[in-house]
């Protein structure tokens, strides 16, 4: 729990059922680690039904363990420039976010007993969901036991796998909210939110069962690997937490026989393209208007523009290496990949002094949503950002 004042509440909710012990409990409450009292209770009268036992959060660590994954992004290069995680939904099929496989060249899973897997092969996917199943040979790993995410209930305790520190670690998330996102399926909300890595990983219920899948991204394209440009800082505010799950029952009940590589399926526009850094590129941002000096500051980055507005999308350059010459585009996309307007392509040849290329457009013809825009140098993503437009 955080607080932003002096003042901490909290509450727990103690469930009694049949079969439970009577006696003298104890509630101990720590802060920090570190005892801050505690509060005795007798519970009688209780029932000696038998009824069966709960798994324990130990036990639910150890039976999933094992079917994890690593989902390693590889570069046409063969480099990996993003990583998340997977897990065996069926004998030969590895399930995680469509965020983890997009803009990839090719895939490396890694199994926990350090096997890997090459491929650029993909079952299904959904973009708007945010899933994908990826065929590969799972080995002995054992698939993950479904259970029914209707019965994920708002207050509700579910369990994921987290990444901190290095490792994964192992805990339980508080349902926020659940129902349908429009346009992009069910979703489990949670709190706290987790680490990109976790992205792709299960949503299990108290039993262990599988009832979602990590990720729930509603701006599809806007995750980035450790080798993606700068992304201006409206990116980040604009795109939130990774605090969301797509319920397990948006993946077909039967899995597709026919698989398409990702080539196939960048070609096909639906995948992102991903974003190659070029030295030239120096920054970049959305806003409402621009200085008529070239050198003078920018005014703050926006991400959220009325559908009154004049948007302006600026870059900056200067020459980095002997090749100055090159070609700019500008490309606004919505959620899914379809471009909705675009610049003609302007030659440039760049100096040595900072040099500032914008474009403009009213956001008139737009509808309400995300969209991305995507900066190009010589055809290929340099930068990139995502809008909000509203009424």
């Amino acid at each position: 729990m955080q607080t932003a004042t002096a003042a901490l509440s909290c509450y727990w909710l103690f469930e009694l059922y049949p079969g439970m012990a009577n006696g003298a409990w104890t509630l101990e409450v720590k802060v920090d680690g570190t005892p801050a009292g505690a509060h005795a209770f007798e519970i009688a009268g209780m029932t000696e039904t038998v009824i069966p036992k709960q798994v324990t959060p130990d036990q639910i660590f150890k039976m999933i363990s094992p079917s994890l994954v690593w989902v390693h992004k590889l570069d046409p290069s063969g480099h990996p420039f993003d990583t998340s995680t997977g897990f065996v939904l069926q004998t030969g099929v590895i399930a995680t976010a469509f965020q983890s496989i997009d803009s990839a060249s090719r895939l490396e899973i890694e199994f926990t007993d350090g096997r890997r897997e090459q491929t650029d092969q993909l079952l299904a996917l959904s973009r708007s969901s945010d899933w994908a199943m990826i065929g590969v040979n799972t080995g002995t790993a054992q698939p993950l036991t479904r259970g029914d995410p209707g019965k994920t209930e708002v207050g509700g305790m579910v369990t994921v796998f987290n990444f901190d520190a290095g490792s994964r670690v192992f805990g339980q998330v508080l349902v926020g909210a659940t129902g349908k996102t429009p346009g992009f399926g069910s979703r489990i909300v949670f709190s706290p939110s987790l680490s990109p890595e976790a992205a792709g990983g299960p949503l299990l219920n108290e039993d262990g069962q599988l009832v979602g899948i990590l990720g729930g991204n509603v701006t599809p394209g806007s995750r980035v690997g450790s080798k993606g440009l700068q992304i201006n800082p409206g990116l980040w505010r604009l795109l939130g937490v990774q605090n969301a799950a797509v319920a397990i029952n948006e993946l077909p009940a039967q899995t597709p026989r026919t698989a398409r590589s990702l080539a196939e399926l960048s070609a096909a526009g639906i995948l992102t393209a991903p974003v190659i850094p070029v030295a030239h590129f120096k920054y970049g941002g959305a806003v409402l208007s621009l200085p008529k000096d070239v050198l003078a500051a920018m005014p703050p980055d926006i991400t959220d523009f009325s559908r009154r507005d004049q948007i302006y999308v600026y870059s900056m350059w200067a020459q980095s290496g002997k090749d100055s010459k090159g070609e700019i585009t500008v490309k606004v996309y919505d959620p899914s990949n379809r471009e909705i307007l675009g610049t003609a392509p302007k030659k440039i040849s760049l100096s040595r002094e900072l040099s500032r290329y914008s474009v403009s457009f009213a956001a008139a013809p737009l509808a309400n949503g995300i969209y991305r825009i995507d900066l190009n140098w010589n055809g290929q993503p340099a930068w990139r950002t995502f809008i909000r437009v509203a009424e």
